[in-house]
């Protein structure tokens, strides 16, 4: 891909190109829309607890068109039954585990949680793209917003919590079962935690004269 176009691709958009772009996500082997798979596996009634990993590689669709591996993210960043922290999350997409879907595929209908979270092979891990990416405020004019929700928030001990990818001021583009965009107050969920995201290009791409990339660009 000739460095113009990567440009072009990642202009950050605004809510209403995200949720386009959503819309125009490619479909898995099976034909099934990629953007609406989920974190559990229904038909062996399996959560992968990697809603962290999800929702991290879902706003990286909707600034870049490119859709990751939530599966190879989750397994890199060291995902548990008890789910995983934004800094692993991070600090693993920094380093080497951002994974092009086709090449560790996320569709959980044939995974248990060992074939879900087993080792990457060398050779898919040697095609990861290698990115410059940094949370700042809270803004939906630079990304979508990398979210907490809580849900029964009145509860005693409120909870189960779930990271998401909000997408406008009133909705989120989700890893669970139902609508992939639902809105923020589902089920009576309230936010919070919020940040959004800036990302660089990757490091192995040229720009418009070939030079090699020295720097990070950072797309604002």
């Amino acid at each position: 891909m000739n460095n113009q176009a990567w440009l072009g691709a990642w202009t950050p958009g605004t809510p209403a190109d995200w949720t386009s772009r959503i819309s125009l996500a490619p479909n898995s082997s099976d034909g099934k829309p990629l953007y609406y798979l989920s974190q559990q596996n229904t038909f062996i009634h399996v959560d992968f607890e990697d809603c962290t990993s999800n929702s991290f590689v879902r706003i990286l669709y909707c600034i870049t068109g490119r859709l990751y591996s939530q599966r190879a993210l989750a397994k890199l960043s060291g995902n548990t039954p008890n789910g995983n922290s934004f800094e692993n999350v991070l600090n693993a997409a920094n380093n080497g585990a951002l994974i092009p879907e086709e090449l560790w595929p996320s569709d959980p209908t044939n995974l248990d949680w060992n074939s879900y979270y087993a080792d990457i092979p060398q050779d898919v891990l040697d095609k990861a793209d290698k990115f410059t990416i940094s949370l700042v405020p809270y803004d939906l004019s630079i990304s979508p917003g990398w979210i907490v929700l809580v849900f029964n928030p009145n509860a005693t001990v409120p909870g189960p919590e779930h990271a998401a990818c909000e997408i406008t001021d009133n909705d989120y583009y989700d890893s669970e079962i139902g609508n992939p965009i639902k809105p923020l107050n589902y089920e009576g969920a309230i936010v919070n935690y919020k940040t959004s995201v800036v990302v660089g290009l990757p490091d192995h791409y040229t720009t418009e004269t070939s030079d090699p990339v020295t720097t990070q660009t950072q797309i604002v």
